[in-house]
């Protein structure tokens, strides 16, 4: 009898974990899906990872898919989770980049371009000026876009990129000429971060912004070029929703509906915490999975996740 009830209780269990996969899995196929996104400007954010033990980060990817379905890959993650970001690609069906926009030249932002490179037709690279030699990742990078000829665009504070026919991007930041610091790179951490690329994408009224992985300094610097013209429906927190950035001034100033963190890791409940103060439902890629975020061009947003866990709306 006692033998009867253990099996009954693994079967039990068994069957949970099935269940649980079945529905993990359909919501996954539902998120990364070009269903509803029609006329609509979509943002997917990519639930990246990397083996366990690795001191990286999994980093962002995020794909981006016009009204009238040009293709934008900002940021491609650490060459740990190139299958990943070619996993969403592949369900979305896309076999051409138009564009690969680099925020910076830190590995998990651009350390599997030369995969995915091998792999699809990509039109146009956009980065800023911003050179690191010394990483072998960002060299690779180089060496990906020569090999396959791939158009190599530098952008800069001030300029307008056209995102097919309803889109247009607004270039924050950095500004040029890059005045690179003593002994550089060395300890050039916070100044690659501060030099991210600053990107608002505008479609009709709604505004999505995201900055990679600017600290501090460098959101004091956006805040002080565009003090009145930060407030976005969208925004993508800075720095993986690390405490290095996302100061209460940058929260006021961009009073966002919707804001996503992008990590293998909590970066700081702190941060958190200060954006659904100010009105925002924050989430998560570590909690979330998968999310996608069809954005009208009436400030209105739909976000679906492949998880629910850890989503709580703003206060105000």
């Amino acid at each position: 009898m006692l033998k009867k009830r253990i099996y009954t209780v693994v079967a039990l269990l068994l069957l949970s974990v099935a269940l649980f996969s079945a529905s993990f899995d359909g919501r996954y196929e539902q998120v990364v899906s070009r269903v509803g996104i029609e006329n609509k400007l979509a943002v997917y954010f990519v639930d990246l990872d990397v083996p366990e033990g690795s001191k990286d980060k999994s980093g962002d990817a995020q794909i981006i898919i016009s009204p009238d379905n040009k293709v934008i890959l900002l940021d491609c993650g650490h060459p740990d989770s190139y299958k990943n970001t070619m996993a969403v690609l592949d369900t979305l069906g896309i076999t051409t980049i138009d564009m690969f926009i680099n925020s910076h030249p830190h590995i998990d932002h651009l350390g599997a371009f030369p995969f995915i490179a091998d792999k699809y037709e990509i039109k146009e690279v956009v980065r800023s000026e911003v050179e690191y030699p010394s990483s072998s990742y960002y060299r690779a990078f180089l060496e990906s876009i020569e090999k396959h000829k791939i158009k190599d665009t530098i952008v800069k504070t001030g300029d307008l990129i056209e995102f097919g026919s309803k889109v247009k991007i607004e270039v924050l930041n950095p500004d040029t000429p890059i005045v690179y610091p003593d002994n550089y790179p060395k300890g050039s951490t916070q100044f690659l971060n501060n030099n991210s690329l600053a990107l608002k994408f505008i479609y009709g009224d709604t505004v999505y912004l995201t900055c990679g992985d600017l600290y501090l300094n460098g959101e004091k610097d956006v805040l002080e070029k565009y003090p009145e013209s930060l407030k976005a429906d969208l925004l993508k927190a800075n720095h993986h929703l690390n405490d290095t950035s996302s100061q209460l001034r940058w929260v006021k100033a961009t009073k966002a509906q919707v804001v996503v963190g992008m990590n293998d890791v909590i970066g700081s409940m702190s941060v958190y915490k200060r954006y659904v103060k100010y009105g925002a439902t924050v989430y998560h890629t570590l909690y979330n999975g998968m999310i996608r975020v069809v954005c009208e061009d009436n400030h209105n947003l739909t976000v679906t996740t492949q998880l629910d866990s850890w989503v709580e709306k703003g206060g105000n």
